[in-house]
């Protein structure tokens, strides 16, 4: 397997050192580096003795290619194609998932302000009502990303943060409140699902691992920084201040669309002889030759159709499997696909809904806990 191979693969087997069989591949690249080595000494002495110098020199040649073409794809698996558009693109993107994590933790912190005199009901229902609107978003989330492209779902997505961001920095009401927040669930769950899969179809597959973590990354970060900002902006005068941060964030986007980048994926699924999938390649991955970019659509278009007759697209209608069940099918990805699943149960039964949600929701409870806690330690 080299780098050809590991864009057919998902993103979590493709990251170098996540799997057994990516270890026995460098080893085995190397054997084979050594074999080749040791094997073109031993041509390279035959062929001088030849007394035929055209044949000799004709051998020698397709010797150094063959060399040549094995290093290559030996390096290509590790080679890093970090560049600056490819940085400035993730960066935007991650706006989307900050966004999520900031309005996660935001509501937290402003009960006490947020139109003083609520009902604990309403106050419940304004942050309950988010998680609706997501599931909403992550819904339609699929059907833009396959309809529109990523790039044109990303910023679909951008327009209910500035929407409910401006609809609760100027609400009157609690209502309003609601209403602000059931739109900016629907862009949170349509964003749990687009970035990932942005970021993982922009990114080289030896990046994935580094360019995915960003997802969540940025979404904790987004929780920690609504903690931070609640330290100057959570009074009655300035709590409308934080809420705006998600209709700005929601902007950040749109003004730098530019900088964002259509899926090469995507845009080659759709038209092998795309010529802005090849523009967009070059870029991203800071190619200088034609040569360089052809044989990176060539990997894009060999995992397409790979993963194409994989999933059935070769046989009759009736004989294809879903996709649920054929992930759980494939031996290669099962233990990979149940650790992930359990981590994310176990994040959810080890109290992380509890400490990102309800934490500063109610002093009163909070307190009690605090003394509950303080009084275990001093007995």
């Amino acid at each position: 397997m080299g780098r050809h191979e590991l864009y057919a693969e998902l993103p979590f087997v493709a990251v170098l050192g996540l799997q057994k069989k990516e270890r026995s591949l460098s080893v085995a690249f190397s054997n084979a580096a050594a074999l080749i080595e040791n094997q073109e000494s031993d041509i390279v002495s035959m062929l001088s003795t030849s007394e035929n110098g055209t044949d000799r020199d004709e051998k020698e040649e397709r010797v150094r290619r063959m060399s040549v073409i094995l290093m290559d794809e030996i390096e290509g698996t590790d080679e890093l194609y970090l560049t600056v558009p490819l940085v400035v693109a993730v960066m935007i993107a991650s706006m989307f998932t900050f966004n999520v994590g900031y309005n996660v933790g935001v509501m937290n912190t402003s009960e006490a302000y947020v139109f003083p005199g609520h009902s604990m009901e309403i106050w419940s229902l304004a942050v309950s009502v988010w998680c609706i609107g997501g599931l909403v978003g992550a819904g339609l989330a699929g059907k833009w990303a396959d309809t529109y492209g990523r790039k044109k779902a990303l910023l679909l997505t951008a327009w209910p943060y500035v929407v409910g961001g401006w609809i609760q920095t100027c609400s009157l009401s609690m209502s309003m409140i609601v209403v602000a927040r059931a739109i900016i669930g629907v862009a949170c769950g349509a964003t749990t699902v687009l970035v990932p899969i942005y970021l993982g179809e922009l990114a080289p597959p030896n990046l994935r691992g580094y360019i995915g973590t960003m997802t969540q990354f940025t979404m904790v970060f987004g929780i920690l920084f609504s903690d931070i900002i609640s330290f100057f902006f959570a009074n009655k005068d300035q709590w409308r201040l934080m809420v705006f941060l998600t209709a700005f964030c929601g902007m950040v986007p749109l003004l730098l669309e530019s900088f964002l980048y259509e899926s090469p994926r995507w845009l080659l699924s759709r038209d092998q002889d795309s010529e802005e999938a090849r523009c967009i390649l070059q870029k991203l991955r800071g190619f200088r030759y034609e040569d360089e970019v052809e044989t990176e659509v060539d990997h894009f278009l060999g995992a397409l159709k790979s993963q194409s007759l994989g999933s059935g697209g070769g046989g009759k209608p009736g004989d294809r499997k879903g996709a649920t069940a054929e992930l759980f099918a494939d031996r290669s990805v099962r233990l990979q696909l149940v650790s992930s699943l359990l981590l994310q149960v176990s994040k959810m039964m080890s109290g992380y809904v509890y400490i990102c949600w309800w934490l500063n929701a109610s002093d009163a409870f909070n307190l009690s806990l605090i003394n509950d806690l303080l009084s275990l330690y001093r007995s």
